[in-house]
């Protein structure tokens, strides 16, 4: 009974054995050398720097720029802003008031145009409206300006309101009580206004106020026009013939007929009478046509060159002087 049992154990220790890893296999390298890797050639690092001594540091700093040089540049005058020394606020309500004071046009004797007092406007003047609260003061501005904008201080004791008068605005303003003061600003499309308006009892007031302006500045003078370019100079063509009839020249016989290649003149002695000058009639394929000609002195002028004319005075027997234009090609005439 006891060999199965062995059999059994004997093969289950096989298996066990079969089933487990091998031994690792363990290396042994040789020592490190410098030789072995080469850096026996290598040279030998630096030695460490030795420290400074602390009291030493301090001389081998850089010294410092003293405070002088780095003491700033005076401003240059243009860059300094220009202040006005400080006054206490009494001695500016004072010295604002001096200035309204010296700014300020009230009415004077020569002043008027009838019941109009006239001002002479002038940029930041001040101008004064004396009211009553029993009467409307208006204030004229000039033809065509036109109102844009109306401001007014007190507009609880003072009316103000605007209408036209032709083409000029017109401003109506009234207190509602004597002792009032306010300023009224008016601005137009030319400029502003600035009215210290000041209203009293009784019957003393201004009916109306305008103002008398400065002329307009002249305007720029215009340019000089461009000079106009010469004109090329023209050929002129003085190879004319002239033919006088049989019996001799007549007395109105032409001197001499030239041409500019673009009108023909053709002048007749000094002695010449307006009355004596013969027609001229210009020969054509057609035959003979009146030409437009103008007189000049003793001398035809004609809007067009022609390579034949005829001079006739008279009508039953006309005497007749030919004229022929030689071409400048047959004799080389240039300019003159």
């Amino acid at each position: 009974m006891m060999r199965p049992l062995t059999l059994h154990a004997l093969a289950a220790s096989l298996l066990t054995a079969c089933a487990t890893p091998p031994p690792p296999v363990i290396r042994i390298e040789p020592p490190f050398t410098e030789a072995s890797e080469g850096l026996g050639d290598l040279p030998e690092p630096p030695l460490p720097a030795e420290p400074v001594p602390a009291e030493e540091i301090p001389a081998l700093m850089p010294e410092a720029p003293s405070t002088e040089d780095l003491s700033l540049a005076p401003e240059p005058a243009s860059l300094k802003p220009d202040r006005a020394e400080p006054v206490t606020p009494r001695e500016a309500a004072r010295i604002l008031a001096e200035a309204n004071s010296a700014a300020r046009q009230r009415a004077a004797p020569g002043a008027f145009s009838e019941a109009t007092l006239l001002y002479a406007w002038e940029p930041g003047a001040i101008y004064e409206l004396q009211t009553s609260p029993d009467f409307v003061s208006t204030l004229l501005l000039e033809p065509g300006e036109v109102l844009i904008d109306i401001a007014a201080a007190d507009t609880a004791r003072w009316s103000v309101s605007n209408t036209l008068s032709g083409d000029r605005a017109l401003l109506i303003v009234k207190p509602s009580a004597p002792k009032l003061k306010t300023n009224i600003v008016l601005v137009t499309d030319r400029r502003a206004y600035l009215i210290e308006a000041v209203s009293a009892a009784g019957e003393v007031y201004t009916a109306q106020a305008a103002w008398t302006y400065p002329a307009p500045p002249a305007p720029p003078p215009a340019p000089e026009p461009a000079p106009k370019p010469e004109p090329p100079p023209r050929q002129i063509h003085e190879d004319y013939v002239l033919k006088a009839p049989r019996k001799g020249p007549p007395p109105w016989m032409p001197e001499k007929v030239w041409d500019d290649g673009r009108r023909t003149y053709v002048q007749f002695p000094e002695d010449i009478v307006a009355s004596d000058m013969p027609p001229l009639l210009i020969r054509t394929a057609e035959g003979l046509e009146l030409v437009n000609y103008r007189i000049d002195g003793r001398s035809y002028e004609v809007d067009r060159i022609f390579t034949a004319a005829e001079l006739r005075l008279g009508r039953k027997k006309p005497v007749v002087v030919r004229i022929l234009r030689r071409p400048p090609r047959e004799t080389g005439e240039g300019a003159r």
